[in-house]
């Protein structure tokens, strides 16, 4: 009884101080860890604590987007012809057709294999490790092969890392630094490098893009992970489906 006490308390003490998706997690990991005290004879089946415990539910929360306006006016700032400006434009074509995450952005490499111009697919890290390709548009491609050249000649340019800075390869706060002094050289809100995975999935249902094709480009195996990225606009895409579609109209 103190063990299932001790649990209990521990996990609402986190409901309190985190994020109830903390708690879920946290749950999921200490469930499997007596189980597998069980299964060790370390513990009885009577004294599993997480016995008929419930499991907290963290809400599917409703998340941002970035306008297609402010996209622009990203980009605007970003035109020139110095390495930055170049190099700049470049992460936010891609990020704007792939919806990567930061990590997996300063994980690219220059070697063929991992970005490939023309068939216009990168190979990136997610999170866990797993390699995972994706692809992205012609535009991109253009703007992806014109950083390639200019870096060619950068003082870095012998990092196989793909992206390069003032000293040395991209990191992921210096990748969360770019893109905060481009909004404030845009006049912009700060958009968080991961709006524009929000971004990216919120576009794609609203065009109809379906379900499974946006978790296999994401590279998610849940479809919690769907839910949650796509559910800002759920109520007005399924209205707008219902303007075009209008059940009395076949009468």
């Amino acid at each position: 009884p103190h063990l299932r006490s001790a649990v209990e308390e521990y996990l609402s003490g986190l409901l309190r101080t985190h994020k109830p998706s903390v708690a879920e997690t946290r749950f999921d990991q200490l469930r499997a860890f007596f189980s597998w005290l069980v299964d060790e004879e370390e513990l009885t089946e009577a004294d599993h604590p997480m016995r008929r415990l419930r499991r907290p539910v963290a809400p599917l929360e409703e998340v941002g987007r970035i306008t297609d306006d402010e996209l622009r006016q990203l980009l605007k700032v970003c035109r020139g012809k110095n390495f930055d400006d170049v190099r700049d434009t470049a992460i936010l074509q891609l990020l704007v057709d792939t919806g990567m995450r930061v990590g997996g952005l300063v994980s690219m490499r220059i070697e063929p294999e991992w970005l490939d111009l023309d068939r216009q697919t990168a190979r990136i890290r997610l999170k866990g490790g797993r390699i995972y390709t994706v692809p992205f548009g012609a535009k991109t491609a253009h703007l992806l092969g014109r950083y390639v050249r200019v870096r060619g000649v950068h003082r870095n340019a012998g990092s196989p890392q793909l992206w390069l800075g003032t000293r040395g390869f991209l990191t992921v706060s210096g990748a969360g630094q770019l893109l905060t002094r481009r909004c404030q050289q845009a006049g912009l809100r700060h958009l968080h490098p991961h709006l524009f995975r929000h971004t990216l999935a919120q576009w794609w249902m609203d065009s109809d893009g379906g379900d499974s094709n946006l978790m296999e480009l994401m590279g998610w195996t849940s479809r919690k992970q769907l839910a949650r990225y796509t559910r800002a606009g759920r109520v007005q895409r399924a209205h707008d489906k219902y303007r075009r579609l209008v059940p009395s109209e076949r009468l």
